[in-house]
């Protein structure tokens, strides 16, 4: 409000992703826990400790979900922590005029929004651990190793949002075709 004229007044919204760094906590700790295995198959493949860590801790096995799970779990909040800085986000809201109904702008906003980040962070590490875990686990269940790689969790997340990604593309096209003949 300047004078008699109200300027802005309108309803905006932050854009936290629930997986907002992807698949990369699922890579980052498929990678960690199969480095000690390739190294060891490379170097001694006919070693105890690497009969012991294919047997215990190789792909598949309870420890091996359970620590992947876990480092799924830490990956996401290292990443999320790195691409979403609240500090930065409360002082891009403060300069532009815009606030949080019911937080003080400043500090008091940054904690909010870490706060909300660390929730939306939790659901969407839970969801990755999931969809990395259950396949695997089924597929044992089953018996057949083979299908794992093919329905991996990466694999369905890629596809999926590949699938989104195409559905928006093509949305665009036809709104666009609905605007043609406006903008001639």
């Amino acid at each position: 409000m300047r004078g008699r004229k109200l300027y802005g007044g309108q309803s905006t919204f932050i854009p936290i992703r629930l997986m907002g760094t992807g698949v990369l906590p699922i890579i980052f700790a498929m990678s960690l826990l199969s480095f000690p295995q390739i190294v060891m198959s490379i170097f001694w493949p006919n070693s105890s400790a690497a009969t012991w860590y294919n047997t215990y801790l190789g792909a598949g096995s309870w420890a091996y979900s359970i620590l992947v799970g876990l480092l799924i779990l830490g990956f996401a909040y290292f990443t999320a922590y790195m691409s979403f800085k609240p500090d930065d986000v409360s002082k891009q809201i403060q300069s532009n005029g815009g606030f949080i109904p019911g937080i003080r702008p400043g500090k008091a906003t940054a904690d909010y929004l870490n706060r909300i980040n660390k929730r939306i962070t939790f659901f969407g590490a839970m969801f990755l651990a999931f969809l990395t875990i259950v396949p695997t686990l089924i597929f044992k269940a089953i018996g057949d190793t083979g299908l794992v790689s093919a329905f991996s969790a990466t694999g369905m997340i890629i596809v999926v949002s590949v699938a989104l990604e195409i559905d928006k593309q093509l949305q665009a096209q036809l709104l666009m075709k609905n605007y043609k003949g406006f903008l001639k």
